[in-house]
């Protein structure tokens, strides 16, 4: 069963990661079957029953949630005759794995696993046409790319890589803090090169990984090919706080879904570069009648390093002072304050 579907229509301001497929064989029973990069808009469901009807609907996924369903659709297999088998080997050697490729001639079936025997097909002339996947390299085809399927008879294609390879890990990955003052929330954008080798294909996308300081990773989603650059607002986690140090790596992946090591680890301070609008007050505590440690002139520099804590009617940050040669650690109220928006 072939699908195919066209991208949304508005990617609700971040770029697509994944698509997901769902099936059933009862309309509106579909369950979650299977999952895609973004960069692909088909799919070929082999091993299904012939005369029953599947339901499908696609969903697509961006560093902030699913969308809503696709419209349902659904099909029913019909046999026929004769048998076409798709095979890979690596260097003459049995291999199974994913490769897409495409198989032209009666019909059309697009697959992206092998082997996959494809049974009760249409007799006549088919050609199969390697897309892309596999362990390295391009492949050649035996017998032949394209052969003829006799009534009751069976064909093989037969894939042969020569070559397996990874990519080298991305390079030059640097960071730096941003700061929504719409949402009171900071982030972090990454910037990054492409490997140095590609592992003799293309890169398909980049997968996106932080901790904390002292915490575990946590997948933060792909990145496709053509963009070296992401803002992280926090995603999976509710959001990025200030005074956390959070640590990131990137690993590449080619169109072979060969994956490259992770890149060295960057981390970075979440504090936001910040200056006085006025002549602000720096406060022992968040209540206004506290001490007072300092009152800064008008476009004095400084760092939010905490917050927002909201209290006796203002919003406040926990901010880091040089004045006269004195640190100064206090709170100063957001009014105070004007906060870069970063990179």
């Amino acid at each position: 069963m072939d699908l195919a579907w066209d991208p949304p229509s508005n990617n609700g301001g971040s770029p697509l990661t994944y698509y997901r497929v769902y099936r059933g064989t009862v309309s509106g029973g579909e369950t979650f079957h299977n999952a895609f990069s973004a960069s692909y808009t088909t799919y070929h469901n082999i091993n299904l029953q012939n005369g029953v009807t599947y339901y499908y609907y696609v969903t697509a996924l961006n560093s902030v949630g699913e969308s809503d369903r696709s419209n349902e659709v659904s099909a029913t297999p019909v046999g026929s005759t004769g048998t076409i088998i798709v095979q890979a080997t690596l260097n003459g050697t049995s291999w199974s794995g994913n490769v897409s490729y495409q198989l032209t001639g009666p019909s059309s079936f697009s697959g992206s696993s092998v082997p996959s025997t494809f049974t009760s097909k249409p007799t006549g002339s088919w050609t199969l046409q390697y897309l892309s996947g596999g362990p390295g390299g391009t492949p050649s085809i035996s017998p032949a790319s394209t052969q003829t399927l006799s009534a009751g008879g069976t064909i093989t294609f037969t894939l042969n890589f020569t070559n397996i390879s990874k990519p080298s890990p991305p390079q030059n990955l640097q960071l730096a803090v941003k700061f929504a003052t719409s949402t009171r929330k900071p982030g972090v954008r990454l910037t990054w090169s492409p490997p140095s080798y590609n592992g003799g294909s293309n890169i398909s996308y980049y997968e996106m990984w932080r901790k904390e300081e002292g915490g575990t990773w946590k997948y933060m989603g792909t990145r496709p090919a053509e963009y070296t650059y992401f803002n992280d607002w926090g995603y999976p986690d509710p959001q990025l706080y200030l005074g956390k140090t959070y640590y990131y790596r990137l690993v590449a992946v080619n169109l072979n879904g060969l994956k490259s090591d992770p890149c060295p680890e960057v981390s970075i301070p979440v504090q936001v570069l910040i200056k006085t609008t006025t002549q602000a007050k720096v406060y022992y505590s968040t209540s206004i009648g506290s001490a007072v440690l300092v009152t800064l002139p008008v476009e004095w520099y400084g760092s939010a390093i905490a917050g927002p804590y909201y209290q006796e009617g203002y919003y406040w940050y926990y901010c880091f002072w040089v004045y006269n040669s004195t640190i100064y650690r206090g709170y100063c109220r957001e009014i105070d304050l004007w906060f870069s928006p970063g990179p």
